[in-house]
């Protein structure tokens, strides 16, 4: 049995909110060890344990999305994964899906997006809720997802 080929997409940044948290706690460790009295060392504390906390959170609550083509099934299998939540599976026959693309917030300030599929009915089902910055790595999954649904030559 060959294994089912799978699209992995990750819609937000993955490491950087997590290296800039410890950063930012390393520079306020080697303030405090360099003078104490700097910054205060109630202050460093309280700093270096927010920074710690959050980049714990920004990091476990990373989300994956996992796009799988079951030919038995004939359907397209997407699974949404997000530490410490339960998995959110949905499944879509492939022959009502189009197209993958990208959409842009109309209403952000920034550039933000987000991959949509396209289904039969016109209608676009986002693979997320939110939209995130990285227009190129939304693009990049959107190719990926057509090459794997075999949506575009």
């Amino acid at each position: 049995m060959t294994p089912t080929p799978a699209v992995r997409y990750r819609p937000e940044p993955s490491v950087w909110p997590f290296v800039a948290c410890i950063g930012v706690t390393i520079v306020g460790g080697i303030a405090l060890y360099i003078d104490p009295q700097l910054l205060g060392l109630e202050f460093v504390g309280a700093l270096s344990l927010t920074w710690v906390l959050s980049s714990l959170f920004l990091w476990s609550g990373r989300k994956q999305l996992n796009l799988t083509r079951d030919e038995q099934l004939g359907c397209v299998r997407i699974e949404l994964l997000r530490w410490p939540l339960a998995t959110r599976v949905t499944t879509f026959p492939l022959a009502e899906v189009r197209d993958a693309i990208v959409e842009v917030d109309p209403m952000g300030e920034t550039s933000t997006h987000r991959v949509a599929l396209v289904l039969a009915s016109g209608a676009r089902v986002p693979l997320t809720d939110a939209f995130c910055s990285g227009g190129a790595r939304h693009e990049r999954a959107a190719r990926e997802i057509q090459a794997l649904l075999g949506l575009r030559a």
